[in-house]
């Protein structure tokens, strides 16, 4: 259910990152970024992906500080996005997406 609400979200995110403008109906609802932008939220949600999966996939007791680290990760990133040029709409829906998308399994 969860990959349902994300892949949309992930899709448009993928085709910002690779430099496109996002436009639904011809009407252009995210510009395209600049190199800086896009290279920020990459290593952003790279990381946070990166975490949260390893969270999900571990068994130890540290799994749930794993899952702490990974919101706080989505969360900074998300304060500071608009210091590096990303759109606040693109910094909020894919925080969101990702962790609704990648809650561990109980």
């Amino acid at each position: 259910m969860g990959l349902a609400f994300a892949y949309p979200i992930l899709a448009i995110t993928i085709q910002w990152l690779c430099g496109h403008a996002i436009d639904f109906g011809g009407q252009e609802v995210i510009a395209a970024s600049p190199p800086q932008a896009r290279i920020f939220t990459a290593v952003w949600l790279g990381s946070s992906l990166f975490f949260y999966l390893f969270a999900g996939a571990s068994k130890s007791r540290w799994r749930w500080t794993l899952v702490i680290l990974a919101t706080g990760i989505s969360a900074l990133g998300s304060i500071f996005a608009d210091r590096f040029a990303v759109p606040r709409n693109v910094a909020v829906a894919v925080a969101v997406a990702e962790v609704r998308s990648s809650r561990p399994m109980a």
